[in-house]
């Protein structure tokens, strides 16, 4: 049983964790990064580049990605920050010194998704990267992450109860074991008896083939 309730809980938190995965690259789904990129190449065509205007429209793009994200940044091909959620407008226009985004940014064709424990804090937390791309043109990413912490305290609480199932079946079959073997034994502790008195009933005698 604890075997089964092992197996049980992996592949819970892995069903869990690869839901919470896809709901997240689902926020920053083609449709989105595909938009981002629209603004970007409108902004570049008006403007002649202007960094301001562009990160304006990429802004507005911004704000129609859902809530409960910790951080959602867009850099375009060169590295540098275009745009981020309003708790880290300080990074726009700074390049980014993350080399696997790095990497995305110059490579990715599509959504990756990453896995990082905070140093400080030991807060888990899942990333999407999802290219932005608009007529074969390569705009950057889409970089968006969010706390995996909800989806583990429900794991948590999911546990302790299987755990106290588990508990009180394993109290029950050891109830019953119990019962049983009294209920076994009871016959042949009599019969023990029987037989050091010299009393065996005559019935058993003929059931064993001696008489």
């Amino acid at each position: 049983m604890q075997l089964i309730g092992v197996y049980f809980t992996d592949r819970l938190r892995q069903s869990a964790l690869s839901s919470f995965n896809s709901s997240l690259a689902s926020q920053s789904g083609r449709i989105m990064a595909y938009n981002i990129g629209e603004a970007i190449k409108e902004a570049k065509e008006a403007n002649h580049g202007n960094p301001n205007n562009i990160a304006g429209k990429v802004k507005d793009q911004l704000s129609e990605v859902g809530s409960g994200l910790k951080e959602v940044e867009v850099i375009d091909e060169t590295g540098r920050i275009v745009a981020s959620d309003d708790a880290h407008e300080n990074i726009v226009g700074k390049r980014t010194t993350n080399d696997f985004i790095m990497r995305d940014v110059l490579t990715s064709t599509e959504p990756k998704n990453y896995m990082r424990t905070e140093r400080d804090t030991g807060e888990r937390v899942s990333i999407v990267t999802t290219p932005i791309k608009v007529d074969n043109q390569r705009y950057g990413i889409l970089y968006m992450e969010k706390s995996l912490e909800s989806v583990y305290s429900q794991l948590r609480t999911i546990n302790q109860i299987l755990a106290t199932a588990t508990a009180f079946a394993l109290l029950i079959t050891a109830v019953l074991g119990m019962f049983l073997a009294r209920t076994i034994a009871r016959p042949l502790v009599q019969m023990q008896r029987q037989a050091g008195a010299g009393c065996i009933p005559r019935e058993f005698y003929k059931k064993s083939g001696h008489d």
